[in-house]
């Protein structure tokens, strides 16, 4: 995974009592010369990645080796099993009851319920994504309340969550929303781009979100597990803002 997300887990967590030397991301053979030239102590690594080419022995014969299961859909569970290689379960609990205070507090300063979808954007067309895809059930916290459509879409898959690659005919699926997140190159739009065509399309200017401006853009690694409780509390903050600027949600 990209270094600088792994240290957005591990920051709240060694609280400057452990030096956190960097990280390096690759697929199969570990970079050894980088490895060693860090000189760590201890590496921690994706589970998935020490069973490639025999890479949790490469990397054992650098340092203490933990290799931890990743499933991005699972930020709590990362974040505690990280914790946990560090013997910090007490403060991880502390931070995981944090954030979830922050989440029951947005729930309680709605003053109206309020419906939403989550949609990735790419080049070929959007997903929506279903109540219990990645942070969705941290969504669902807040008191924002997921439009079922997604399930009635026959690209829909309950493995995923999802339904993928719709065209931008079936924005007519997101009508009723009151409110959208999107994420994942959102923050590469810009002139030329085939996603701002998207979004500047007659069908997608049509949607009454979108002429409310009831639209927010977060980039979805801020969204996964990967980045940590320090990052998706920034993005709760973002999207408490948001919500009370137009008038979802009362002052605190």
């Amino acid at each position: 995974m990209d270094p600088n997300e792994f240290g957005a887990i591990m920051t709240p967590l060694i609280g400057g009592q452990t030096e956190y030397l960097g990280g390096c991301f690759f697929n199969g053979t570990p970079p050894l010369e980088r490895m060693l030239e860090l000189a760590p102590d201890l590496i921690v690594t994706e589970e998935r990645v020490a069973r490639s080419d025999n890479s949790y022995a490469v990397l054992s014969e650098i340092a203490s080796t933990v290799a931890v299961s990743f499933d991005g859909s699972q930020r709590l569970r990362y974040f505690t099993d990280v914790a946990r290689v560090f013997g910090k379960e007490e403060e991880a609990q502390a931070l995981i009851k944090a954030h979830h205070d922050k989440l029951d507090d947005v729930q309680a300063r709605l003053t109206e319920p309020v419906s939403m979808a989550v949609v990735l954007i790419q080049p070929e067309g959007f997903s929506l994504l279903g109540e219990h895809f990645a942070v969705n059930p941290s969504f669902a916290r807040m008191g924002l309340a997921f439009d079922p459509v997604v399930e009635e879409v026959d690209v829909y898959t309950l493995e995923r969550d999802r339904a993928e690659n719709l065209s931008i005919e079936r924005v007519d699926l997101m009508e009723n929303t009151d409110m959208l997140v999107v994420t994942q190159f959102a923050q590469n739009i810009g002139d030329g781009d085939p996603l701002d065509e998207l979004l500047q399309s007659p069908l997608w200017q049509t949607l009454p979100i979108v002429q409310q401006e009831h639209v927010i853009f977060i980039n979805q690694l801020d969204l996964y597990a990967s980045s940590g409780l320090l990052s998706f509390d920034a993005t709760t903050d973002e999207l408490a803002a948001f919500l009370e600027e137009r008038g979802f949600l009362s002052s605190p």
